[in-house]
């Protein structure tokens, strides 16, 4: 499964103005909820919440790539949101985060879920393709730069 049959331009958020990282969490449960509608919004932050108190999905640079597994049998969710102002996240590299492309997945899709991590990750360690995400003015720039991405990828 690719990040682009997953990722729909109702779901890309360009230049959301957050306050802090809770309520991009809330903002994530919101956007999930309507894929995942089995649960609340505040159920899937939480998840999202205590993920990040597990460990930090920031990446570096900006990134981070916030999660959950949610017991349900709804297909793959992904939210991208890029933030007006980065925001403080526990990134490894104490840098606030801009980007944050975020999962929700069934529970019993390990490999799958593991997939979409990998695909996500190796997306953001791209820089050309983060500053196209950065500057991009519309979801279906976002869209292009993933298909061009993967596109990439498979070809080598």
């Amino acid at each position: 499964m690719r990040l682009s049959h997953i990722l729909r331009p109702e779901r890309i958020f360009l230049g959301l103005p957050l306050a802090d990282a809770d309520a991009l969490l809330r903002h994530l449960g919101e956007q999930i909820h309507r894929c995942h509608p089995a649960f609340s919004a505040d159920a899937i932050a939480g998840k999202l919440r205590d993920r990040e108190h597990t460990g930090s999905t920031g990446l570096g640079n900006g990134i981070a790539i916030p999660h959950a597994r949610l017991d349900s049998e709804s297909p793959p969710c992904a939210v991208l949101v890029r933030s007006a102002h980065p925001l403080p996240f526990n990134a490894p590299d104490g840098r606030p985060v801009d980007l944050f492309f975020a999962l929700a997945v069934p529970l019993h899709s390990t490999g799958l879920h593991l997939e979409l991590l990998s695909e996500v990750a190796e997306l953001f360690s791209d820089e050309a393709a983060c500053t196209l995400l950065r500057r991009a003015g519309r979801a279906a720039t976002v869209l292009e730069v993933l298909a061009s991405r993967f596109q990439e990828i498979a070809s080598s």
